[in-house]
């Protein structure tokens, strides 16, 4: 695999403009690979959209540990609280944080190390995370619409 890095760097135009990046996640059950805290092949009864509660916000420790272990790390002070989103009427949950603005290509940077962060805590409380934008196949709509 060809790094790139080094073109981006040398490009001076791609380090004065400044970009913000927003990663969408889900939480999974991790032995069926099922949105963290519904029933196993079916969904959830209430609206989870914007609860609160232990009840309707599954994965909010996680979502909380991970904000707090991006602003204690210095290179990711950009990254922006977290927010819980529903993509569907079947009220398919998922979760969403965002780095930047950051300067050129200090932005992907910020996401890959956000990423490994999340990554980590998730496998740490014994969850599975996925970035997957289509994980349900019947939803109406996917991550990022």
């Amino acid at each position: 695999m060809v790094s790139l890095r080094y073109a981006l760097i040398s490009s001076l135009g791609f380090l004065l403009h400044r970009f913000g990046i927003e990663q969408e996640y889900t939480l999974l059950q991790p032995d069926v690979k099922w949105p963290l805290g519904w029933p196993v092949g079916g969904y959830p009864g209430s609206i989870l959209y914007c609860g609160a509660g232990a009840d309707k916000s599954f994965g909010r420790d996680i979502s909380d540990a991970h904000y707090k272990a991006c602003f204690y790390m210095p290179e990711l002070t950009s990254v922006e609280p977290t927010k819980k989103l529903c993509l569907d009427s079947n009220n398919y949950l998922q979760w969403e944080f965002q780095v930047g603005p950051s300067v050129g290509i200090e932005a992907r940077d910020h996401i890959w190390c956000a990423r490994y962060l999340l990554e980590g805590i998730t496998e740490q409380v014994g969850v599975v995370l996925t970035l997957d934008p289509k994980l349900i196949e019947d939803a109406t709509l996917t991550a990022g619409t």
